[in-house]
């Protein structure tokens, strides 16, 4: 069985209302992107209308693997509203820790803070029991997130959590990061 690509639509509170099953063909030519065909990427333009976040999440992804971290850094910002059309929290944790690693590096650490902690106050919003009670899982990244802009140090991370961490920053996005 193949990949499958799984993004959602929400309700207003922030609710997953329909899970979306990607095409095959959209699968696919991801596939071939990350593989290393970046003769594929306009090919995600006939896709342009029905998954615009999507596309602009491939790109970023590409972009932080060329190391083209100003216009990752762009890209990963303009989604960020736009985190819970993802099945998977995962994909929100990568790309926000991409994105600060990228901003780190290109003196962007004030816009990052700034987005990470609008999505700290969109989540309390939607959240807000469980925020307050810590079992909000991608606020408490924002914390550590911010936590790393700052101080250059994660807490509240485990020691295993940071090895996967590096280890998916480095395969998916060639990005080298070092604590």
């Amino acid at each position: 069985m193949g990949t499958v690509l799984i993004t959602g639509v929400l309700s207003e509170k922030g609710m997953l209302m329909e899970a979306i099953k990607l095409p095959k063909k959209y699968r696919d030519i991801c596939e071939e992107i990350k593989n290393g065909s970046y003769e594929s990427l306009p090919k995600l333009d006939a896709f342009e209308e029905k998954f615009p976040h999507q596309n602009l999440a491939v790109r970023a992804g590409v972009e932080f693997f060329d190391r083209k971290y100003e216009e990752a850094v762009s890209h990963t910002l303009l989604l960020m509203p736009f985190w819970d059309e993802w099945y998977y929290s995962n994909v929100a944790n990568e790309y926000m820790m991409a994105m600060c690693f990228a901003a780190k590096k290109i003196g962007r650490e004030a816009e990052v803070s700034k987005a990470l902690h609008e999505e700290q106050s969109r989540l309390m919003e939607a959240e807000e029991e469980k925020c307050l009670k810590g079992s909000c899982q991608r606020y408490n990244y924002c914390e550590i997130l911010l936590q790393y802009i700052q101080q250059d140090i994660f807490t509240g991370i485990k020691e295993h959590e940071i090895i996967n961490l590096q280890k998916v920053l480095k395969n998916r996005y060639g990005l080298d990061l070092r604590v």
